[in-house]
């Protein structure tokens, strides 16, 4: 009983470590550059957007969307749920109070068009994070069934748009 035990375990763990191994090596970086370039497609779609318009009554809110763009193109790599706990409880209220505001900004400001990329670089920022942490996104998904741990959908959006990469590279901030 005891030897068929530890062998049901050892080709568990096998089995575990080889698919682990398969989507660290494969999978997760396929994944991963999935997203950049759904990002980049964004951002040609803001400045497809920008050239269109020619209006400076849109200045703030190109430049936000375009910093936004930015900063997850610069983090897709590294954004998961454990670093934006990190991001948020790390993070001054004065900056939070900051994002917020300006998100608030946005929404007075921009164009539908605008928004509707907004709503798809937060899709994409939310893939990332289900890519590169796939293990606590089910726990989170399991525990939302049973009630709102994440909170309202305006603190994802910024959360979302707060994120800081860890490695160095500094976010534009809008003007």
């Amino acid at each position: 009983m005891g030897y068929a035990l530890l062998l049901s375990f050892l080709l568990f763990f096998l089995v575990w470590f080889f698919l682990r191994t398969c989507y660290l090596v494969a999978f997760k970086p396929f994944l991963q550059d999935k997203a950049r370039y759904r990002l980049f497609a964004l951002r040609d779609q803001l400045r497809r957007c920008e050239i269109t318009t020619h209006d400076n009554h849109n200045a703030f809110p190109i430049r936000f969307l375009e910093n936004v763009l930015n900063a997850g193109i610069l983090s897709v790599d590294e954004i998961s749920i454990g670093a934006i706990l990190e991001s948020k409880y790390l993070k001054s209220s004065d900056t939070e109070v900051k994002i917020r505001k300006d998100l608030s900004r946005f929404d007075r400001e921009a164009s539908a068009e605008l928004k509707e990329i907004d709503s798809a670089f937060f899709e994409t920022m939310l893939f990332a994070i289900k890519v590169n942490s796939p293990v606590l996104c089910v726990i989170f998904y399991c525990s939302r069934m049973f009630g709102d741990v994440v909170g309202s959908e305006e603190d994802a959006r910024a959360v979302a748009h707060s994120y800081r990469p860890l490695n160095g590279a500094s976010r534009l901030q809008p003007a």
